[in-house]
């Protein structure tokens, strides 16, 4: 999903689902979505007893990479309904900076 769709849905009043920032916790600090959960890559398998399989997420990293393996990983351990965010948070920023200047739901350090 690319920023622009994720935009829509992120601003629709009928916003459903779950922000999961997989990025280390220093990168989730200096920029994240307001409503998003830190669960770092590496903390993913340890963590995933928070995590309801039937429940839609919404996975975001940096660039998209990281949120592409966290979603694999996620297939492989029975969720289906999820969203990796391309681009990351740099593109979704990039994006949301273009169209709409500065928004209160993207929080910067």
């Amino acid at each position: 999903m690319y920023p622009k769709e994720f935009v829509r849905l992120y601003q629709s009043p009928h916003f459903e689902g779950h922000i999961i920032d997989v990025r280390e916790e220093w990168e989730f600090h200096k920029v994240k979505l307001l409503g998003s959960v830190s669960i770092p890559l590496r903390h993913l398998p340890e963590r995933l007893d928070s995590l309801r399989p039937s429940e839609m997420y919404y996975i975001i990293c940096s660039q998209g990479i990281r949120s592409s393996f966290a979603a694999e990983y996620l297939l492989e351990s029975g969720y289906t309904d999820l969203r990796v965010i391309q681009t990351g948070i740099f593109g979704l920023c990039e994006y949301v900076e273009h169209e709409f200047g500065t928004v209160p739901w993207i929080i910067k350090e």
